[in-house]
């Protein structure tokens, strides 16, 4: 599915979360023109669900693992 490209290159170049946050209206004004014309209002808010869930997770998944090394650096 042609949304499945989309989504990816946007993925991969928004790698910081303020970048994705800011960008994220434009972002989903162009795949609203252009999906939501193609393909309905189901897979548009389903893949757009998707890739906010997935920037959020995959944020907190680096965040939980740096606190984790970060903490068994300390000493007790």
């Amino acid at each position: 599915m042609p949304e499945r490209h989309i989504l990816t290159l946007f993925v991969r170049n928004h790698d910081d979360i303020a970048t994705t946050t800011t960008s994220m209206a434009m972002f989903c004004q162009f795949y609203f023109d252009n999906i939501y014309a193609l393909y309905g209002y189901n897979i548009l808010e389903r893949s757009l669900r998707s890739l906010i869930w997935t920037k959020l997770s995959n944020k907190l998944k680096i965040i939980a693992t740096q606190f984790m090394f970060n903490d068994m650096g300390k000493k007790k």
